[in-house]
């Protein structure tokens, strides 16, 4: 039996349980291998092993349905028969959308320059293709001329416009815009069937512990005084921002929200865009990874751009001391506490090795490393990149999605220490977890 995803994101757990460990996250319209049912749980067949969704977001579905496919591997195999000493006829690239022609076993059949030919199921992620969608748009959107933030804005669409949705894989609807084919983002749509009333709107994601709504309203229903010193200031400020869906997530997770309001000041400045350089993602590039991530396999040209480490006390703190320079002849420039310097680090390193860069930055207002990209849910680092570029909720979910049970633990309790020591690394444990008492402390003056 096949179900299809209704959420926006659904985690996949290694057993029934919230508490289990996350191992994936399927987007809408997913198509799954249901196995059985336990409880309130399906059972599924999640890249090549047994894994668990809520059955409460998944429509088993009754019948044969249009499937498409898309490449989740840099490169896989295209084979004239469904076994893998079959000859060889191509190779389908990272993000390829093919349409399923039929499924055998752990193969399925496509079509292939005009001929049969099979893939394996384990390197593809398995959506249903549905048309003559309608979907009604949540807030002002860009329509683009290809399925990602890097393609051209090709214009705007103002937020209770309709629209029809020709096709939709993974978090990207294709549209038709001005007599051509063009792409808009589907967190920002209700969604419904042709035929149905506007009252029968179903907005996605769900508002559960499980999904976040995308449509849910950032700031809180009463917000707080800026008086106080610069901490109290800065901690009503990130409330009156984010207080609303700060308030909704914590409470899933049993924690204090001006725990989270706290975090994200000591993080960020309670921001996740700088509006001093043109709105654009707060990031800090951290050399000592991009040595390990790549500077390792090149020396030579690391070390003609980039160092770091600052001995004190006689340990050296790697977390210290970081220079670069554009050209070898270049005086050493500091770039930290800059964002604009940051990003141009960044923009050069990428340069080098695009993936291992972004693997190097932490992101947005919870300042989550690149590396960490499957943790909160994305099955890349570009992808969570592009996500965290679009909007502060991405930021939000995250923080939210990389919380380990330590760390839920050490908030629910107030140990703030402890929590920087999982979440920021031992070596400064003792200064985050100061700053963030600070602004917790502030916080609870505020609404005392």
């Amino acid at each position: 039996m096949r179900g299809r995803v209704t959420a926006s994101r659904l985690n996949v757990r290694l057993l029934p349980s919230l508490s289990a460990k996350k191992i994936g996250i399927l987007p809408r319209d997913t198509v799954v291998s249901v196995l059985t049912q336990y409880d309130d749980w399906l059972e599924i067949r999640h890249n090549a092993m047994s894994a668990y969704v809520s059955g409460e977001f998944v429509q088993l579905i009754e019948g044969d349905i249009s499937m498409r496919a898309k490449v989740t591997v840099p490169r896989l195999n295209v084979r004239a028969e469904p076994r893998l000493n079959a000859v060889t006829l191509g190779t389908l690239m990272w993000d390829a959308q093919v349409d399923i022609l039929d499924e055998t076993g752990e193969w399925l059949e496509i079509a292939f320059n005009e001929r049969s030919a099979f893939i394996q199921q384990n390197y593809v992620q398995i959506f249903e293709s549905r048309q003559d969608d309608f979907a009604e748009v949540a807030d002002r959107l860009n329509v683009r001329a290809g399925p990602g933030t890097v393609f051209t804005v090709l214009g705007i669409l103002e937020r209770g416009e309709k629209i029809k949705i020709v096709s939709r894989i993974g978090i990207w609807c294709e549209i038709s815009f001005n007599g051509a084919k063009a792409y808009v983002l589907s967190d920002f749509l209700t969604h419904r069937a042709a035929g149905e009333s506007r009252s029968a709107l179903v907005v996605s994601p769900a508002d559960t512990q499980e999904n976040i709504v995308a449509q849910s309203e950032l700031a809180p229903q009463e917000k707080l005084p800026l008086t106080g010193d610069i901490i109290s200031k800065k901690a009503a400020q990130t409330w009156n921002k984010f207080g609303g869906i700060l308030e909704t997530l914590s409470g899933a997770y049993n924690i204090d929200p001006g725990v989270a309001v706290a975090v994200f000041c000591v993080e960020s400045s309670g921001k996740g865009f700088e509006p001093k350089n043109d709105n654009r993602l707060i990031i800090r590039f951290e050399n000592h990874l991009f040595w390990k991530y790549w500077g390792k396999k090149n020396p030579q040209k690391f070390h003609q751009h980039f160092k770091y480490g600052l001995r004190e006390n006689n340990r050296m703190k790697v977390w210290k001391g970081h220079f670069w320079r554009p050209e070898s002849v270049d005086n050493w420039q500091e770039f930290h506490g800059n964002q604009t310097k940051e990003w141009d680090v960044l923009t050069f390193a990428r340069r080098f090795a695009d993936t291992e860069a972004l693997y190097c930055i932490s992101m947005g207002a919870p300042q989550i490393m690149g590396f960490n990209y499957q943790i909160v849910g994305y099955d890349s680092v570009e992808e969570m990149f592009e996500k965290f570029n679009l909007d502060i909720r991405y930021h939000i979910e995250g923080f939210f999605d990389f919380l380990d049970k330590r760390m839920i633990k050490a908030l629910q309790r107030r140990d703030f220490t402890e929590f920087a020591g999982y979440y920021n690394g031992s070596g400064q444990k003792q200064t985050y977890g100061n700053r963030i008492q600070n602004y917790f402390d502030a916080y609870q003056e505020l609404i005392s």
